[in-house]
């Protein structure tokens, strides 16, 4: 999320996770993987084959990085209707 959303390098998100390069690239890749079967849509590109699925600890980081992505956008949306109102 830090890369796309954030708007982050590669290597800041490493230093930020204290990883390296080659995990950011890894746990990048896992996640678009993750978005393609959610969604039911082919990944494009890359290598193909089977690949590690996400760590306990990075599952645990994203699930409560979504979680606060969430509320933010239960917020905003609570504070456009009151304002609305």
């Amino acid at each position: 999320m830090a890369l796309r959303i954030d708007e982050k390098t590669r290597q800041e998100v490493a230093d930020g996770y204290r990883v390296s390069l080659t995990s950011v690239d890894t746990m990048l890749r896992q996640a678009l993987d993750h978005c393609a079967q959610e969604t039911g849509m082919a990944v494009t590109g890359g290598i193909s084959g089977t690949r590690r699925g996400f760590s306990q600890r990075w599952r645990a980081e994203v699930d409560a990085a979504e979680a606060v992505a969430m509320a933010c956008r239960h917020q905003r949306n609570d504070a456009r209707q009151h304002r609305a109102a």
